[in-house]
């Protein structure tokens, strides 16, 4: 069980990663929540069993610097869609 929700955390980090590069990346919020979910579950029931693994510290690690990444983008980005139409195209003399 607690192998599923480390697969699970990491591939939603891996996702909200793939999602941070495109101009929808508000998206990715809900992938890093469902990873930040999934990474505390497998915490949870790694300290249960009294064996903390490494896996599960990074996949929890991983979805916290992707959530990071993401308020970062958040706040600093500015997502300007400029129309083709209103842009001058100039020619170079090559």
């Amino acid at each position: 069980m607690k192998i599923i929700f480390v697969f699970l955390a990491t591939l939603a980090s891996i996702l909200a990663i793939m999602l941070l590069g495109l101009l929808i990346y508000n998206l990715e919020i809900v992938s890093s929540v469902a990873g930040l979910t999934f990474g505390l579950l497998a915490f949870y029931l790694s300290k249960k069993n009294g064996k903390t693994k490494k896996i599960v510290q990074f996949a929890f690690i991983f979805t916290i610097v992707v959530l990071v990444i993401t308020a970062y983008k958040s706040i600093f980005a500015k997502n300007d869609i400029v129309n083709p139409k209103t842009l001058q195209i100039t020619r170079n003399g090559f």
